[in-house]
């Protein structure tokens, strides 16, 4: 309501303010495309090469982690094998 009772001097004001106000949108918005081409050209690709890189670590030491405990589980089947009852309980049901 007050803009309607203001004098033609502020009407001047008003467009003029308008006016700023767009460029600076204007402005905003070219700013905006920037930033997005830097961060899909620079930031994003090199986040992702780390992320890629850091998920390689893990699955390596995974798979180290497993084969360790593959060993350790054929080691104990080895041990169990060669107890005396369940070695002579293997040759009774060989023969």
């Amino acid at each position: 309501m007050n803009t309607l009772f203001k004098g033609s001097g502020d009407l001047h004001k008003i467009e003029a303010d308008v006016e700023r106000y767009e460029h600076e949108l204007d402005a905003q918005e070219k700013l905006h495309a920037v930033v997005l081409m830097y961060l899909g050209k620079t930031v994003l690709p090199k986040f992702k090469n780390e992320k890629l890189q850091l998920y390689s670590r893990i699955v390596q030491q995974f798979h180290v982690v497993e084969i360790i405990n593959s060993h350790q589980l054929a080691s104990f089947w080895s041990t169990v094998l060669k107890t005396p009852n369940v070695a002579n309980a293997n040759l009774a049901t060989v023969h």
